[in-house]
């Protein structure tokens, strides 16, 4: 290469440098310019804003002031909390569920009930009264509010995702089993009265023959046979709770719980020279509806079943919130679990009552003497008492009774009013006694008037040591709620007012002397082993129940009479058995089919309370006895 041309080369090449350098530096000073200007225009944009800001800040504090400043920063700080609740929402909207939500919930809480309602439709089959089927029906049916609820937790709760199945899968979850059990001992006794005649002739002195018709006395015979096998509804289990079904013989025609004697007419015929007339009478196990029907709740088991389907266990209050509001008679045991009473509720019974019972069948519901109130029924310290207060610190302990015949359908600790017994009767009225240190009977047992069910406190909401007494006529669909809340209250003192001044609450002696001990005497000479064991039994029992000790010659008569002290005397044509003779019936009514009827104490203490209720006295059923060779 010449000279010439590395002269070239070396100025293009240096042409080319600077062009690279001028090109740098035009983009350096265009850069610094453009910066310059971005933070010019960054100030001018900062103070403009800050002389609104300040400006409206005035305007504001001019229009306002300081305290209406705070009034919007306290808004505001309001509005952020509220935003972070999650139920929030849903309340500010008002639980608003759109047209096509409302749609869908309405068709899912149709097809739940239209299966809850068939679900008990098994119940309408049994032979018991309506009011009773209908109550046994409400406690055991699917309850939407449960379904309801949980789609309510899931709207106000939107962040979590609750299990809601279809309406049939919830359905299965709820709906309630039945048990039943086979009768096969139902009796029906056939009487058959004939009468018969027939001609006698004779001849008098003057040859003339004569005749005329002779009545024969009429012959009475009763056949007893089985009446076929059926089946009784005995149990119904719901997934968070069971009722046992009690049952009793009842007596047709009538249907009374005792034999009343009635016979119903059944045809009549004739044949030669006799004519007839048969009727029948029927014993039958049937479901006893005196009382109100009660579910055994397991408050444990419904929580887990919520918390199952996606309820946090820390929510469950909320969730029951939900479910109340749905349906405000929903089972508060579910809830707060006071069906599981703790220990110390319940406790032996240790009084007998011997004294008398009211025309109408009452007694004075404490076992003291004195029949003082202490509260009455009405209007008191600014709301309603709805019963009377009875007894007091004097008599710690005291008995309380069962102020009439009925069915013990409720007896656990409920909420203020402490330990708490309520019992059905026949006539539809139902007694409640509270604030119970102790209950001595449980929930489905038949009681009798005078029969001990507690023991007087001051559990619940109680100012000191009293019986809280109330008669009510409950609601059929809220049996055991308050009566503020259903049901209709009465004054105790239209039942008891009548008997406040009679009929004593302790043992009573015997009714005037009785001399006709002509059977234990005998067999005891006869059977000395016998007499002894029944003599020991005797005694234990009076002892027991608390009853004079001069009970146990003539209950020994009785005894003599009906089994001449065969504890396993046996009447081939009934169920009568035992040292009193008692039927199937009887043994219900005095103690159950439960317990060892073998035993002769157990039929000392329920011959002994049989012949307090019929007759008062041992001396008075030998009366009886005399004057109809039974009792």
């Amino acid at each position: 290469m010449s000279s010439q041309e590395l002269g070239e080369q070396a100025g293009q090449q240096a042409e080319a440098a600077a062009k690279r350098a001028g090109a740098k530096l035009t983009r350096q000073l265009a850069n610094k310019t453009a910066g310059r200007a971005a933070k010019l225009l960054k100030r001018l944009a900062v103070s403009l804003i800050k002389k609104i800001v300040g400006a409206a800040f005035k305007a504001i504090l001019a229009t306002l002031g300081p305290y209406g400043i705070l009034v919007l920063i306290g808004v505001f700080l309001f509005l952020v909390v509220l935003e972070s609740i999650p139920s929030s929402d849903y309340y500010l909207k008002g639980g608003q569920r759109t047209a096509e939500e409302e749609i869908a919930d309405k068709r899912y809480e149709l097809t739940f009930r239209q299966l809850a309602d068939d679900s008990v439709n098994p119940i309408d089959e049994e032979d018991a009264s309506f009011e009773w089927k209908e109550q046994l029906k409400t406690m055991v049916k699917p309850n939407w509010a449960i379904p309801a609820s949980f789609s309510r937790y899931e709207l106000i709760r939107s962040s979590v995702k609750i299990d809601l199945p279809d309406p049939v899968a919830m359905y299965e979850n709820l709906v309630p089993t039945f048990s039943y059990q086979t009768i096969t001992d139902d009796k029906l006794y056939t009487k058959t009265i004939k009468a018969c005649w027939h001609e006698e002739t004779w001849t008098d002195e003057e040859g003339v023959e004569h005749s005329h018709t002779v009545h024969e006395p009429p012959v009475e015979t009763i056949e007893e046979s089985t009446l076929p096998a059926r089946k009784i509804m005995s149990r119904v289990e719901t997934p968070f709770g069971t009722t046992d079904l009690p049952s009793a013989i009842r007596y047709y025609p009538g249907g009374t719980y005792e034999p009343n004697g009635a016979w119903e007419p059944a045809g009549s015929g004739s044949g030669g020279n006799c004519t007839w007339e048969t009727s029948t009478r029927s014993e039958k196990t049937m479901i006893d509806d005196r009382g109100v029907p009660l579910v055994n709740l397991d408050a444990q088991r419904f929580r887990a079943f919520v918390v199952s389907r996606g309820v946090e266990d820390k929510n469950f209050n909320e969730f029951m919130e939900l479910v109340v509001a749905t349906d405000p008679y929903f089972p508060v045991e579910l809830y707060k679990g006071e069906y599981l009473a703790g220990e110390g509720l319940f406790s032996d019974a240790d009084y007998f009552y011997s004294g008398g019972v009211s025309p109408d069948g009452w007694v004075w519901p404490i076992a003291i003497d004195y029949r003082g109130i202490n509260s009455g029924f009405g209007p008191r310290w600014g709301k309603f008492h709805y019963g009377v207060d009875l007894g007091g610190r004097a008599w710690p302990n005291a008995p309380i009774l069962a102020a009439k015949d009925g069915v013990v359908v409720f007896a656990r600790a409920n909420s203020s009013y402490g330990n708490q017994v309520m019992i059905a009767h026949d006539n539809g009225l139902q007694t409640r006694y509270a604030h119970m240190s102790a209950i001595t009977v449980k929930e489905g047992q038949q009681v009798t008037a005078g029969q001990q069910i507690g023991k007087q406190g001051s559990t619940g909401d109680s100012t000191g040591p009293h019986l809280h007494f109330e008669v009510i006529q409950p609601d059929p669909s809220a049996p055991f709620k308050s009566p503020k809340n259903g049901g209709k209250a009465f004054d105790p003192m239209t039942w008891l007012g009548p008997i406040k001044n009679g009929f004593p609450t302790g043992p009573s002696l015997p009714s005037g002397p009785y001399t006709n001990y002509y059977k234990a005497e005998r067999d005891r000479k006869g059977n000395p082993g016998a007499y002894q064991v029944a003599y020991n039994a005797l005694s234990q029992a009076i002892t027991e129940l608390k009853l004079p000790q001069e009970w146990l010659k003539p209950s020994l008569e009785l005894v003599a009479r009906e089994s001449s002290f065969n504890p396993q005397a046996a009447n081939p044509n009934s169920s009568a058995r035992g040292y009193f003779q008692f039927l199937d019936a009887t043994r219900r009514q005095f103690g159950g089919l439960s317990l060892d009827w073998n035993s002769p104490i157990v039929q000392s203490k329920a011959g002994l309370m049989y012949v307090i209720k019929r007759y008062r006295t041992p001396e008075d059923a030998l009366r009886h006895w005399d004057e109809h060779k039974w009792f």
